[in-house]
């Protein structure tokens, strides 16, 4: 069951891993207070691929909370703020997906533009902590959104809203880890 605690820190999560983008918060707050199943299901169809709407049905759980959490990571990435990030992603396409996100176009980083450090062979662990690294002065972040399901979702943040989505999501149960430790 979610708690009214629980969709306070759900749309706090929505509102920093989004940049406060009200489409997203709208999309969210329709699904959470949607009196039908199917309302919830038609808004997510209207917003996610047709790929990512099936994944969507594929990936939904029994836990209320675990599939908001599935909700908002689906939601990100159909907006521009997370990209799925499997272990097995290439250099290439990492990326040309991570230079999409709407933080990264906001904060003018182009790892196409400035591959230096990252070795194709070497992985996403390695990958993050080369990005971090290039932009440690910036203090950007990249952390995973993890779901019950065992799908990553990547996103880029300044240092203060990475600790803070950490904290919440902790308190709430969720799997976050830092991208540059993900074995």
């Amino acid at each position: 069951m979610i708690t009214e605690d629980n969709l306070q820190d759900i749309f706090e999560l929505a509102d920093i891993l989004s940049a406060s983008n009200q489409e997203i918060y709208s999309h969210l707050k329709e699904v959470v207070f949607a009196a039908d199943p199917e309302q919830i299901l038609d808004q997510l169809e209207r917003v996610l691929s047709a790929e990512a709407f099936d994944n969507f049905l594929d990936d939904i759980g029994e836990s209320e909370k675990d599939n908001l959490w599935l909700i908002l990571s689906y939601l990100l990435e159909a907006y521009g703020y997370a990209m799925v990030c499997h272990q097995k992603i290439g250099l290439d396409d990492f990326m040309t997906r991570f230079d999409r996100l709407a933080p990264v176009r906001k904060a003018g980083v182009s790892l196409k533009l400035d591959r230096e450090g990252l070795e194709p062979a070497a992985g996403l662990a390695a990958w993050a902590t080369v990005v971090e690294e290039k932009l440690a002065d910036e203090g950007f972040h990249l952390l995973l959104l993890q779901n019950a399901t065992g799908k990553n979702s990547l996103v880029f943040l300044q240092a203060l809203a990475y600790q803070r989505v950490q904290a919440l999501a902790e308190k709430n149960g969720f799997q976050v880890t830092a991208a540059k430790e993900i074995s």
